[in-house]
């Protein structure tokens, strides 16, 4: 008894972890996150809040470490969603926000190709992935990978959208998708970076803070 009882459990915390997000309105996530957010106060957790409505931000199952002005949160269930969240106090005295997502969800193919997939700014990437054991077509996993920075502006209390202030993302090698996952960090200033999805060779660099107000890509 006491086995089905967690294994209800479990499967309401995989249903719960998605619940709050719907693939038929956010493939457009890259382009819901470049806009100004309102925000309260300069803290991690008020960045998190603040882009609430477009990527839901659970307290509850959150690393949250506001001394290093960082956050990680996860889900796993059918499928994933991992986001995380990061502040820089650049040389000027102002504060670049950085948020990243990864989100694939796995779906039988007919449901899938209901949604309609839309590649809406260049730092995000929506793809379909077939995941069936036979290559049939007959599972698929959606994806939606990708990042947005923002500069906060302390006079309007806005989160103001802005290109990652990096030299260049490096390319891709042999056919991997240009889907770029930041992890972010929560100690020190460089960022890893995972380049592609599943089944396909994932490949890896950083981004290497210049001590003022960006990054250099390296190998």
């Amino acid at each position: 008894m006491k086995r089905i009882v967690l294994m209800i459990a479990f499967f309401a915390m995989c249903v719960v972890a998605h619940a709050d997000y719907d693939w038929n309105t956010n493939n457009r996530l890259g382009k819901n996150l470049n806009q100004p957010f309102k925000m309260t106060g300069t803290g991690i957790v008020g960045f998190a809040k603040a882009i609430n409505k477009v990527l839901p931000y659970d307290n509850e199952n959150a690393t949250v470490d506001k001394a290093n002005g960082y956050i990680e949160t996860s889900s796993e269930g059918d499928g994933h969603y991992r986001v995380n969240y990061c502040v820089w106090k650049r040389s000027d005295g102002k504060r670049m926000y950085v948020v990243s997502y990864d989100i694939g969800e796995n779906m039988p193919s007919e449901v899938a190709k209901k949604i309609k997939l839309d590649k809406c700014v260049a730092s995000h990437f929506n793809g379909i992935i077939d995941i069936s054991p036979e290559k049939d077509g007959s599972w698929l996993s959606l994806y939606n990978v990708g990042y947005q920075a923002y500069l906060y502006n302390p006079q309007t209390h806005m989160l103001e959208p802005i290109e990652l202030p990096v030299d260049k993302m490096l390319e891709p090698q042999n056919g991997v998708s240009k889907a770029y996952y930041l992890q972010l960090p929560q100690k020190g200033k460089n960022i890893e970076v995972k380049v592609g999805v599943a089944d396909e060779e994932i490949e890896f660099f950083k981004l290497v803070w210049n001590g003022k107000n960006g990054f250099k890509a390296q190998k």
